[in-house]
C-alpha cells in the first residue's frame, strides 16, 4: 500500500523541503521531487535522514543497514583476437589491443548484399556520383582495417577515434564490455550519436565463416 506526504503536510514534524514529497511502498522508501533540483545543506541532509528515519518507523519499516554493492569489473579485451558481430549493418569485425593504436580491427565477415557497411568504409575515390555500390565492392572490404586510435581508460573501457573512410570523416568511439559476449559501443560525431550492442560470435561459426577478396 502507498503512502504518501504531500507538500502541504511536509511541516507536520518530518522537516522535509516543501518541493519533497515522500512514499513508502512495500518497505522502501521512496523520494519524488516536484521540482527538478533539490539542494541541500549539510545540516539539512542530517535533519532529512532524521526525518526518514522517523518516516519508516511510522510506517513500520525496520531499518537495515545498506549493503555495500561493487558492480562487477568489465571484461578484458582478450591479447588473442576476438570476433564481434556488429549492428548497424551485417558484417563481424575482429579486435584485437595492439601496442601502437590500442586497439586493431579488421573485417572478418561481411554480407555482400549489405550497402551500410561500403557507405561508411568503402573507397569511393574514383566512383562516380550515384554509381551502384555492387556485390564485389562489399567484398572487397574483407580483412579491411580503418584507421584508429584508442586508449584504455579503465579495465573493459576504451576510448577513442575511427576513421569512416566512405563518410570522409571521424567519429569518435566509447567501447565498454557488459560482459564475456556482449559490448557496448558508442560513435559520436559532433552532438549527433548512435549507441549500438556487439555480440561476441565464435570463429567456429557457420553463419560467419572468414570471408576472402575477390580475386583482380
Amino acid at each position: 500500500m502507498l503512502a504518501r506526504i504531500n507538500p502541504a503536510a511536509a511541516d507536520s514534524g518530518f522537516g522535509f523541503p516543501e518541493n519533497l514529497r515522500v512514499a513508502a511502498y512495500d518497505g522502501t522508501t521512496f523520494l519524488i521531487l516536484q521540482s527538478e533540483t533539490l539542494i541541500v545543506t549539510p545540516a539539512q541532509h542530517k535533519k532529512l535522514r532524521t526525518s526518514l528515519a522517523a518516516l519508516a518507523t511510522a510506517f513500520g519499516v525496520a531499518a537495515t543497514p545498506a549493503t555495500a554493492y561493487s558492480a562487477p569489473a568489465a571484461p578484458e579485451l582478450p591479447q588473442s583476437p576476438t570476433l564481434w558481430k556488429t549492428e548497424s549493418f551485417d558484417a563481424v569485425i575482429s579486435l584485437q589491443p595492439c601496442p601502437d593504436s590500442g586497439v586493431c580491427g579488421s573485417v572478418h565477415w561481411v554480407n555482400p548484399a549489405d550497402t551500410a557497411i561500403f557507405d561508411k568504409f568503402g573507397d569511393k575515390s574514383g566512383r562516380s556520383f550515384g554509381e551502384e555500390v555492387t556485390a564485389r565492392d562489399i567484398a572487397g572490404l574483407c580483412d579491411f582495417s580503418p584507421r584508429m586510435q584508442f586508449q584504455k581508460v579503465a579495465p573493459g573501457h576504451w576510448q577513442g577515434r575511427m576513421e569512416l573512410r566512405g563518410m570522409g570523416m571521424d567519429v569518435g568511439v566509447d567501447a565498454t564490455g557488459i560482459d564475456d559476449k556482449t559490448m557496448r559501443v558508442k560513435f559520436s560525431k559532433g552532438f549527433i550519436t548512435q549507441t549500438e550492442t556487439w555480440r561476441r560470435v565464435e570463429s567456429t561459426d557457420a553463419r560467419y565463416p572468414k570471408c576472402e577478396k575477390p580475386k583482380p
